[in-house]
């Protein structure tokens, strides 16, 4: 049917007859695709696989702490109604030597029978699947952190142990944790006998439980937890607190889709550009071809088939376009998938793709090309045969009639083929509007990802800066505040010390059961360690009693769990503290980066609240000099303080160290927008290509007339390239100018996703320069081999060109 039809023929022969065009055209739908297929793949599989994955761990529906929790007890809640699975475990929060003076946090899991894991399971992978005494599993994903391989021996030490070596027997796969590498914590499974041989008791004090029914219903499960709660009190067992995750949501879930749309955002970006090359290939190829419109209106032909002629040009370009890119887009989107799958730290058990995802590919890669040229189709379609056998190639016109126009002749200099390239640039306006607009997003999106690096660096930059510590540890227990500073005295390095309390809290619902626990730092209202940023109320003052600072995290963890919940200054909450409920007074929200849930109170008040007056869990440490080794010495240098003081170091944290977990959440995150935004330059790149082609076509026979008096070939070629340029450097006037409102915007919503909180506005100044750079460079290699061609076309052939 194509060999017989004319239209076809038509179609195929003048795509044909201009290759270079409907190579760019095509070249660029198919990245445009790519771009935006290979995320949307991605996004497919990654979604699924990453709730499968978390389900596949049969997780907890609720976890409950109480006291002494044996075999016999767990059997009996299994034996419950109401509850499905049940199982006994322990967290210890402990430390691994890295080197001297250097630790790393691990959470060690204690598992009483490795054999019958039922609750939020994990799965052997190397090694032995079952840890001895003196031996430990170690997630996957932590061993690289760790700098250690499968038989090696561990340094550890829990809040209450001393130094205890551990041998690797194995790795397991835990897709329930957060990536080892991101946190910059290492997990770690062990038996209670080897808990004990740490120094910690054996016992277990976590009851992790599956409801049997409405298993995703938060408001049943809590109702369930509770019952269970006032089943395990009547035993006589304490239970300390209970805590319900969002039902079968991976931790990382909304995180994930999140960035996942921002990115597909890009994709969609570089398919839109791609369709306006369409345009301006149409359009320049209707303007190249009035005459024929003219000669098929002039024996009969209509509008109506003069547009299919051109409308299924763009049908091939679309499919022709989706045939090169759609192989690749899956393969790319399943590459993308693993990877994304590799630094989560989940598995892909099937890279199925669904149906919708092959519907939209082919719908927009075949529909929005048409949709995109039609207005253009039918606008050229509808000129009449006189006016089309009268039309001589440059327009009807119209250049050089309007004021802007003017203004142009106007100018004189020295340069005329500056004058003429300058004039050149806008003559065909509307391809200029097009052409700068995928210039200038292109270079607008990577500037934007350069800007949004250098907002993550002012934003650890003033992270780190209202810690006005270097050092902090924290204990296992509450000790002396003097014993504290007596023991650190004048250890060299140290300028000033700072101690605090801490407490853990539970915020009471109005229903009477608890969200999940956080930490009140108690320290004092004029605190010189501390210097947060208020953006709602106020800071602390001496005096202030049952008031009470919260960081935006465990505002925004608050109203994720209840929507209808609206914190601000001035409100009051109520809190359990010590197992009784107490009201506090909300006098401020401080914007903290990168930090758990927590909030801040008057040492003072929290003394007198707790019983714990002259007691301190926190301290933190400024030193003489800033950088990583020389916290980490001053650190070694107190930690070795404290044991021979008998006093237990629970936990530490180096500002450096602190650093450097920020910046490991993140900066792969921006690899991947500069690499977007590749995809998008390389639109804008094809589109400047595409228009200088267009434009030398259309300009065949003026090159002639140049020719014939007496211009060379190097002219010709200058006056091209300098055209090239000016549209470079007007797309990069424009890019700068939208750049910043843009990362404004992007780093709004990446600040979110990451921190609950906007980024910090910066403008790298490095990200204009290099598109400058790359515009300079980049126009004069697009628009030189077109501009070359037709140097070296004899005069008598250009003068004669149609």
């Amino acid at each position: 049917m194509l060999k017989t039809n004319p239209r076809w023929k038509k179609a195929i022969r003048d795509l044909w007859l201009n290759k270079t065009r409907t190579l760019l055209v095509v070249l660029a739908i198919s990245i445009g695709i790519l771009g935006m297929g290979t995320v949307l793949v991605g996004y497919s599989i990654l979604t699924r696989e990453l709730q499968v994955n978390y389900m596949k761990t049969n997780p907890a529906s609720a976890t409950l702490w109480a006291d002494s929790l044996d075999r016999d007890l767990v059997q009996a809640v299994q034996t419950l109604p109401a509850i499905q699975d049940a199982e006994a475990r322990r967290l210890v929060r402990a430390r691994v030597q890295m080197g001297e003076n250097e630790w790393l946090p691990i959470d060690l899991f204690v598992i009483d029978d490795f054999q019958k894991v039922r609750v939020s399971t994990f799965k052997p992978e190397q090694g032995a699947p079952l840890p001895a005494q003196n031996e430990i599993l170690i997630e996957r994903v932590a061993l690289p952190v760790l700098k250690s391989k499968i038989g090696d021996v561990l340094t550890l030490k829990t809040p209450n142990g001393a130094p205890q070596n551990l041998r690797i027997a194995g790795t397991v796969h835990d897709p329930g944790q957060a990536p080892a590498w991101m946190e910059q914590r290492a997990y770690g499974y062990i038996t209670p006998d080897t808990l004990q041989m740490l120094g910690e008791l054996r016992s277990l004090n976590e009851l992790k439980i599956v409801v049997a029914r409405d298993a995703l219903n938060e408001v049943s499960i809590r109702q369930t937890a509770y019952e269970l709660k006032t089943w395990l009190e009547s035993s006589g067992r304490r239970v300390e607190r209970l805590e319900v995750p969002a039902p079968g949501e991976h931790p990382h879930i909304r995180q994930m889709d999140s960035l996942l749309f921002l990115f597909e955002a890009f994709g969609v970006l570089a398919f839109a550009l791609s369709t306006i090359l369409v345009i301006n290939m149409i359009a320049a190829l209707l303007a190249q071809q009035v005459r024929q419109i003219g000669v098929m209106k002039a024996i009969g032909g209509s509008t109506r088939q003069a547009m299919s002629i051109y409308l299924s040009m763009v049908v091939v370009l679309g499919l022709t376009a989706l045939v090169i890119a759609m192989p690749l887009t899956i393969w790319l989107g399943m590459r993308y998938a693993d990877f994304v799958a590799g630094i989560l730290n989940f598995k892909i058990y099937s890279y199925e793709i669904p149906t919708w995802v092959f519907a939209i590919l082919i719908g927009l890669g075949w529909l929005a090309p048409i949709l995109a040229a039609a207005y253009p189709i039918y606008r050229g379609s509808q000129i009449t045969a006189r006016e089309a056998m009268s039309d001589y190639g440059v327009g009807q016109g119209s250049f050089g009639r309007g004021a802007f126009d003017s203004l142009l002749g106007r100018l004189r200099g020295r340069s005329r083929p500056l004058l003429l390239s300058l004039r050149n640039t806008f003559r065909r306006r509307g391809r200029l509007v097009l052409t700068l607009f995928t210039l200038a997003i292109g270079g607008t999106m990577l500037i934007v990802a350069m800007n949004i690096s250098a907002s993550i660096d002012k934003t650890v930059d003033r992270t780190m800066s209202v810690h006005q510590y270097d050092v902090e540890i924290l204990f296992n227990r509450a000790y002396s505040k003097q014993q504290i500073e007596q023991v650190i005295g004048d250890a060299p390095g140290v300028t000033r010390v700072e101690t605090w309390g801490q407490i853990k809290a539970l915020p009471v619902r109005t229903d009477g059961t608890h969200g999940n626990e956080f930490s009140i730092i108690s320290l004092p209202p004029k605190s010189e360690m501390l210097n947060l940023e208020i953006v709602d109320g106020r800071w602390l003052v001496p005096g202030d009693q049952n008031a009470i600072v919260l960081n935006h995290g465990l505002v925004a963890e608050l109203k994720e769990r209840d929507p209808q919940l609206q914190i601000k200054a001035g409100d009051q909450v109520t809190l359990g503290v010590n197992g009784k409920p107490t009201q506090w007074h909300v006098v401020g929200i401080a914007r903290e980066v990168a930090v758990m849930p927590r909030g801040f109170a008057s040492y003072d008040y929290v003394a007198n609240l707790t019983g714990q007056a002259g007691l301190a869990r926190r301290v933190g440490v400024r030193t003489e000099k800033h950088d990583a080794k020389f916290q980490k010495q001053v650190l070694g240098t107190l930690e070795a303080r404290f044991e021979s003081a008998g006093m237990k170091v629970e936990n530490t944290l180096t500002l450096a160290g602190y650093r450097i977990v920020i910046e490991e959440h993140l900066m792969i995150i921006v690899a991947f927008l500069i690499l977007m935004s590749i995809f998008i330059v390389a639109v804008g790149g094809l589109g400047l290509m595409l228009t200088m082609s267009i434009n030398i076509i259309e300009r065949t026979r003026e090159i002639g007339v140049m020719r014939a008096i007496g211009a060379s070939g190097f002219d010709i070629i200058r006056v091209v390239m300098v055209e090239a340029v000016l549209i470079g450097v007007l797309s990069w006037l424009i890019a700068i100018v939208l750049a910043p409102p843009t990362s404004m915007l992007i780093g709004n919503i990446f600040g979110t996703i990451f921190f609950a909180a906007p980024l910090e506005f910066a403008i790298s100044i490095n990200g204009s320069l290099l598109w400058l750079v790359i515009v300079i460079v980049f126009a004069p290699i697009a628009s030189f081999l077109p501009a070359w061609k037709a140097s070296q076309l004899p005069t008598s052939q250009v003068l004669a060109y149609e």
